[in-house]
This record gives C-alpha cells, structure tokens and sequence, in this order.
C-alpha cells in the first residue's frame, strides 16, 4: 500500500564546488527534453548509484533553478514494490505553479529516475497591480459565453496561481486564477483566468463521459431548482437500527451475483456500508443539474435528488426490479464491488482515492441518456452517473441499453483514480491518454471478474447495433480509432490542427486518440503480428494482462503527471517495467517492441525501421515528434559542420543538408514518420527515427 509521509520542506538548491556531475554519460541511461529544450524525463544507470540525499543537487543540475522558484516536496510515497517517489510542487513568489511538478524515483536509497514539468518563472513580483478573483470571474465570465452565466449569482471564489507557459493558450507564464464552474453546455471545469485580463488561459474538465452524446441547454427552471436547493439543510441518514447482509441480484448483464445490501427496519437496500459503495435512482435527474448540484452544493446535495432502490426480501429479481429498466442499478452494485476488491487485492488501494472515499452511484440519470460518465469536484470526492439508454424494449427501438456493463463501471472508476493520481489534462494527447487508460482498467477488471466477456471490446453488454460496442482494444480500427502513432483515424491534437478544445471536437480526439495507448496495452498482454501504419513489421510476445496490468499502475500512480504525451508515458512504462521486472529483462523486451509496434521509437525498433545507436548516445534529437525543426546535439563531436539526410520509411531520400547552428529545418516535410541519417566519429551512419507532427 502506498505510505503517504506528507511533508513541508522548503528546498534551496545551492551547488556545491566540487559537487558530482551526474548528468554524464557514466550516469544517464535515457533522456527526454521537449520543443523548449526542458528536460521532462531522465532514467540512470544501475550502475549509477546516485545517492536519494543528492537528490537536490541533482535537481539543480538538471533544472537550474533560480533564486525566485522554489520546489516544495509534498509528499513521499512508497509503492507495493518497494520503490520510494518523491513528489515536489513548484512555486514562484510563495505562489503555486498550476501543474508544474517534478517527482524523484527511488530504491534502496538509490535514484532510478526523475520525471516531471518546470520552466523558471519570470514575472513581477510585485502582485499589488492584479484585479481581485472577483472582478476577474466578471470579466471572464464575459468572455466565456452566456453558457457560464448560472456562476455569476455563485461568489464563485478563485485560487491565486502561476499558469505556465506550456499549458498557457498564449504560451506565456502568466498570474491567473483557478476557478471551479459550471457551463450548460461543457458541464463541470477548472477554468484558468489570467489575472489581469480576464482572459481564458486553460479549461480543463471536472466530468468525464464513456462516449460522446449530444448536451441539452439548461432551462432556466432548471437554474431556479439549483438555487433553491442550496437553501436546503442535507438529512444525513443514520444507520442506529441497520445491518449489512448478503443478497441475490439478478443483473441485467451478468447473471445472478451475490451484492451486500442495507437492511433498514423492513427492507433491503443497495448500500454496502463496510466498503462505503451506494448505488441509489437519482429520478430522471438530467445530468447537468447533477453537475451543477455537485459544483455549487456539493456531492451530499446530489445525494438529496435520489432515492434508493428497495427490495422486501434481498432477492433481488428481474420479475420484481425490471421495470423501468431498474435490474441497471444491480450491475452497478455489484460492478462497482467488483472494481473496488481488484483494485483492493492486487494493488492494495482503497477505494479510488486510496484513502476509502465514499463511492457514489447514480442510476437512471437523464431521459434516454446515451452515456455515463465520472463527476469529480476534488481528488477524494465524485460520483458516477449511468444513463438508461434509448432502447424501449417494448417497442424494440433503440441501439443502446442501460450503460450499466461492467467495463463501464471500471472505466469510470478508473478516471476517478487518474484524478486521484497524476490527474491528466482532459484535452489533447494527455486526454486521450486520461480515455485509454480508463479503457485499460476497464478490461482488466472485466477479464478477472467475468471472463466470459469480451474483455476487449468496451460497451459489448449494452450496444445493440453493429459492430456491438464502443471501442475495440484488439482492433481499434473497428471504430475509427488509430492503432498506430499520427496514423490512419489519428486526429491532429496540436494547437495547429485543433485550436480551441471543447466538445464539438471531442476536447482534439481524446476519444479517438485513445486507441494508440488501447492497442499498445493488447499487443503488450495478448501479443500479436502486424504491419503498422508506418511499414513497420512487428512481432509482440505477450507478457499477460497482470504483468501488463502493473506494470500500468505503476506508471499511472508513480510517474504519469498532468501534462503527460504519448512520447512520455512510453519512457514511463519502460521504467516501471525496469523497476518491476528488471533492466534487459523479456518484459521489458516487449513493452519496447509494443510501442514500436504502435509508432513510437524505442531502442528496440528493427534496425530497417532506422532505430540503431540509441545505447552508445552519440546523438541526441529533439524535439520528438518535431513541428518545424529538429534540434541536433552531441557529447562527442560537434555538429554544426555535419551533413544529413532524410528518408521515409522505405528508403527514399526526401531532404539532405548540412546542420546549421544545431538545427535541421523540417517545416516543409508533409506529416509522417521519417529516418534521420547522420555520419558519427566513427565515420559511421547513426539512424534515428522521428515523426513529422
């Protein structure tokens, strides 16, 4: 079980004269720096040794932290293998940095690793010139559109933070304010506000949905209704004269199951009081009111608008419970149990927070609501909400059942825990990484607790209609989803290719996007044979769905943070799969060989592909995949005066040259995946493969 040690300790990080080098290539196994040359990922050597109490010096070596930013360290968590993680948050000024945050990985007292987000922040010091949070919401809320009117009336407060450049939409570090709001349209979101203009830095999503499906505009006694319930004290049930029992359930997708119930003076209900997990009908309730209820009133207050599912004598039949598609609430109860013991036996994590928060389900949400989704204000706090679907049995219309499959369950759950944890941006790569990782979680809980499923394929319970589901893990095609890195079905995530994230779009693909990491996690169970997108012949040997299963949580829990892209979260399985498993051990083997199979350059690429001296570090390309320039350097020769070329996959030369100041100018390459050839000390070809964004 993971031991939180919550800490305090302010670091200043002054270099010694005669302090170590450790970024030397006696050191550093693997180094990952982005567009802006930050370093966001190094992993040492075994034969390192550097010592955890170095582990200021070390981040001062790579970060060069200055005398106006700080790192705090949060916390200290030690994982089911032993392996100690040290999380530190930066602040500028005494003033949080939002997202910026750097982890050191440890064993034995030895570092293995660092990861993380950080730019040295130069702003005024002086904030006397800042608008108030008050005035700011004003202003922004203007600018947000007649959807986030309900928050005027709310004295919506707003938290004083650092907005990074890289999260930024003007690509600037800026003085905003974090608020928590409420949209008709978009649901639940943190929105950024720069702090002097009022202006729209980030909108980041509080609610995630299973699938996409169409949003109904509030009404305006739908507003009033909210209002009036905030001037309602909660009753708060108490359980003096109830007991726990075990009941018979016949579930709507999965047989007769045995659920732990409430009994309460005459009559069973859906609570399991010892493991805090309640499944109740929150009465047709449109799932926008559920959202602002939460925002504004608080999850208790969500609770006041259900009521709870009731059997006489806890044999839950479908003759008595299938009205009105009711038998819904018995596959939560008990899926959510389900979820809940996996996640409790293999990791031993409690509950999605891992520190046994109530776990809240919602059933019969909305009129014919085509979705589900996770609501979640704060880190240790949400609820689950599950739609009924258009399907009328009686007139035998409609293609999709109550949401209530088992996978889903898991799926919602698993954002849950991603909010808990390394709490990923919901747009872009990182969203689409938030999707696939559900997914993950998804099937694995499936294939342990019903086998018999189709464990990879999502929504096979309740899709009545070709090809019955939502997404295929095994085949994301199916569903015009990319199995491959930028390939067919990818939807371009960039600021070029997607500006603005929102609904309309599927906040850039993360629904779609998703299908690269789904693939990945098959090919790295299951195996399999293939061509890529990019020509690339692969041959993965499964290393089965509990080791790949770990190896996952580990990287989520430990590693993955909020900005996390495709390229990182492949250095971050490859490093659990070293710390699990060992370092040239088979698993690791095929965890590179599956991301090489999915597009994604590991040094274990066939050699035809253009991957070869990755171990020897001659050189070094960034960043990876490129927009319009690669930067090219080296620890033993200079490049400046080095020719080049460029081919695609199959050999033809697309571009050549010489390396000007470092740099290759690639902004005239079409999107692909592309070998880059240069000539080594050796007199030597070193090949690397990179991507054209």
């Amino acid at each position: 079980m993971k031991k939180k040690l919550f800490m305090s300790l302010f670091l200043s990080f002054c270099l010694l004269g005669n302090a170590q080098n450790y970024l030397g290539e006696n050191y550093v196994s693997n180094k990952n720096v982005n567009v802006d040359g930050l370093t966001k990922f190094v992993s040492f050597k075994s034969s390192s040794n550097i010592p955890l109490a170095d582990a200021t010096t070390l981040l001062q070596q790579i970060l060069q932290i200055d005398e106006a930013n700080t790192l705090e360290k949060k916390t200290t968590e030690i994982d089911n293998y032993g392996a100690q993680h040290d999380i530190y948050t930066q602040y500028f000024n005494d003033i949080e940095v939002a997202y910026n945050s750097y982890k050191v990985h440890s064993k034995n007292g030895r570092i293995t690793s660092i990861n993380g987000s950080y730019n040295n922040i130069a702003l005024p010091t002086n904030i006397a010139n800042l608008k108030t949070d008050s005035e700011i919401l004003n202003i922004g809320l203007a600018k947000l559109g007649n959807s986030y009117a309900i928050n005027a009336s709310q004295n919506m407060a707003g938290k004083l933070v650092i907005m990074p450049s890289a999260f930024s939409a003007n690509k600037q570090d800026n003085y905003a304010y974090m608020y928590k709001l409420a949209s008709t349209i978009f649901g639940l979101e943190k929105v950024y506000l720069d702090a002097l203009t009022g202006d729209v830095l980030l909108k980041d999503v509080l609610m995630f949905n299973h699938a996409t499906a169409p949003k109904k505009e509030i009404t305006e006694a739908q507003i009033n209704y909210v209002q009036s319930k905030k001037q309602k004290d909660l009753l708060f049930k108490k359980f003096n004269t109830s007991f726990l029992d075990a009941g018979t359930a016949e579930t709507r997708y999965s047989g007769t199951k045995t659920i732990e119930t409430l009994f309460d003076t005459d009559h069973y209900s859906l609570s399991d009081v010892g493991k805090d997990i309640h499944t109740k009908d929150i009465q047709n309730t449109e799932p926008i009111i559920v959202q602002l209820t939460a925002i504004f009133n608080g999850i208790d207050a969500v609770d006041a608008l259900s009521i709870p599912f009731e059997d006489n004598d806890n044999n839950w039949t479908t003759a008595e419970h299938s009205a009105n598609k009711d038998t819904a609430a018995l596959d939560v109860h008990w899926g959510v149990t389900e979820v809940y013991d996996f996640f409790l036996d293999r990791y031993n994590r409690n509950s999605f927070d891992d520190k046994g928060a109530k776990i809240r389900s919602y059933v019969h949400v909305g009129t014919n609501y085509i979705n589900a989704g996770w609501i979640g204000p704060s880190e240790s706090e949400g609820c689950m909400i599950y739609g009924d679907g258009d399907y009328d049995e009686a007139a035998g219309t409609g293609d999709y059942d109550a949401l209530v499959g088992l996978d889903v369950t898991a799926h919602e759950l698993g954002h849950a825990i991603q909010g808990a944890e390394g709490g990923l941006i919901y747009q872009r790569e990182s969203g689409a990484l938030n999707e696939g990782l559900s997914d993950i979680w998804g099937a694995v809980v499936e294939f342990h607790a019903a086998p018999e499923k189709e464990g990879w394929i999502l929504g096979e319970d309740f899709v009545l209609s070709v090809p019955h589901g939502f997404r295929s893990m095994e085949d994301p095609k199916l569903f015009e989803q990319p199995d491959t890195y930028l390939g067919q079905f990818w939807v371009d995530a960039t600021p070029a290719g997607c500006p603005t994230p929102g609904q309309t779009n599927d906040n850039c693909g993360v629904h779609t996007n998703s299908g690269v990491l789904n693939y990945w996690f098959y090919l790295l169970a299951d195996g399999g044979t293939g061509t890529n997108d990019n020509s690339y012949d692969y041959d993965v040997t499964g290393i089965g769905l509990d080791k790949a299963a770990d190896l996952v949580y580990s990287a989520e829990v430990s590693y993955i943070e909020s900005g996390t892209n495709y390229e990182a979260v492949k250095d971050f399985t490859i490093e659990a799969a070293i710390q699990l498993y060992g370092g040239g051990s088979p698993e690791v083997l095929e965890v590179e060989k599956a991301w090489c199979a999915v597009g994604l350059e590991t040094a274990f690429c066939d050699p035809t592909a253009g991957v070869s001296d990755f171990g020897a570090a001659i050189f070094k390309i960034y960043p990876n995949p490129a927009d319009s320039e690669l930067n090219v350097t080296s620890s033993k020769l200079a490049t400046g005066t080095l020719s080049y070329t460029i081919s695609n996959t199959i050999g033809q030369l697309i571009q050549n040259g010489k390396i000007l100041n470092n740099k290759i100018d690639v902004s005239s390459l079409v999107k692909g995946v592309y070998i880059l050839s240069l000539e080594g000390p050796d007199n030597g070809k070193h090949n690397h493969k990179f991507i054209k964004q």
